[in-house]
C-alpha cells in the first residue's frame, strides 16, 4: 500500500509531464477555455511571462480569472471573439467533458481557428469497475439535470483534432501507483458535495455512498490524455523550461 505522500508525488509527476506536453514559452500569447485545478494551469503560464487570456461567462469566472493575474475575455467557447491565429495556443484544459459532445467539433475547429496550436487536456474513461459505475451515476445525473460529464477515448479527440489540424501529437499519461484505500472515500465526498450543490437526485447520493462504503472499494486514478495540433510542417517545441511546481523537486 502506498501512503498519501507517494501518491501526492505521482500527481505531481503527471502534472509535469502535462506542462512539458503543453510547452507554454514566456512571451507566447495563450487562450484558455476553463480554470481546471482552480485556475493552477493559468496561475503557472501567467507566472513564466506568458500573455493569457481566460474565456469566461459569468462575472464570477471573469473574477477569478483576474485574481489569476490572466485577462478574461466574456463570451462563448463556441464563438471566440477573436480574430484567426491571434494566439499562439489555444487551451481546452479539463473543459470539453463538462459541455454537450454534440458541440465539440465546433469548439474545437474554434480553438484551431483562433490559435497556432491546441491543445486539449482530458481525463481519460475509467477503466476499473468502481471508476465506470461512478462515472456512470455521475454522468446519469447531470444529464437529468441539463448538464454534461462524460469522458472520451483518447482516439475520440485525436480524431476531432486531427480535422482541424495536420500535425498532432498525443499522450497518454498514466498513474503507476494507487492511492490509499482512504482517498476512495474522499474522491465520493468530493464528488457528492458537488452534486448536492447541483441539487441533483438523491437516489444517486445514496448509491454512491454505498459504493464508497464497501470494504473491498479501490478507486484507479484516471489517466490524463494530452492532445496537441499544429499547422503542416510546424514542430512542436520539447519540453518546458520552467517546471510547473517551482518549489517542488
Amino acid at each position: 500500500m502506498n501512503d498519501v505522500t507517494d501518491f501526492q508525488r505521482e500527481s505531481y509527476r503527471i502534472d509535469e509531464q502535462i506542462w512539458n506536453a503543453l510547452a507554454l514559452r514566456s512571451g507566447e500569447r495563450a487562450i484558455f477555455l476553463g480554470l481546471a485545478n482552480d485556475g493552477a494551469w493559468v496561475r503557472r503560464a501567467v507566472e513564466i511571462g506568458a500573455t493569457v487570456t481566460v474565456v469566461a461567462s459569468t462575472d464570477a469566472q471573469i473574477a477569478a480569472v483576474e485574481r489569476l493575474g490572466a485577462s478574461a475575455m466574456r463570451g462563448s467557447a463556441t464563438m471566440i471573439a477573436a480574430t484567426e491565429g491571434s494566439y499562439d495556443v489555444a487551451v481546452a484544459m479539463h473543459y470539453l467533458h463538462e459541455i454537450d459532445p454534440g458541440f465539440h467539433a465546433h469548439v474545437v475547429s474554434e480553438l484551431a481557428r483562433v490559435g497556432r496550436r491546441v491543445a486539449i487536456v482530458e481525463p481519460s474513461p475509467p477503466a476499473d469497475a468502481l471508476g465506470k459505475r461512478i462515472a456512470a451515476l455521475y454522468s446519469r445525473a447531470k444529464r437529468e439535470n441539463g448538464q454534461f460529464e462524460g469522458y472520451q477515448t483518447i482516439d475520440y479527440w485525436r480524431k476531432l483534432l486531427a480535422i482541424v489540424k495536420a500535425e498532432v501529437w498525443q499522450n497518454l499519461f498514466t498513474f503507476t501507483k494507487l492511492p490509499p484505500r482512504k482517498a476512495v472515500a474522499e474522491t465520493v465526498s468530493l464528488v457528492l458535495d458537488a452534486m448536492a450543490i447541483e441539487d441533483l437526485p438523491q437516489g444517486y447520493l445514496d448509491e454512491l455512498r454505498a459504493l464508497a462504503a464497501r470494504p473491498d472499494a479501490q478507486l484507479l486514478p484516471l489517466s490524463r490524455i494530452v492532445l496537441v495540433g499544429t499547422a503542416a510542417g510546424v514542430t512542436l517545441g520539447s519540453g518546458n523550461a520552467e517546471p510547473f511546481r517551482k518549489d517542488v523537486a
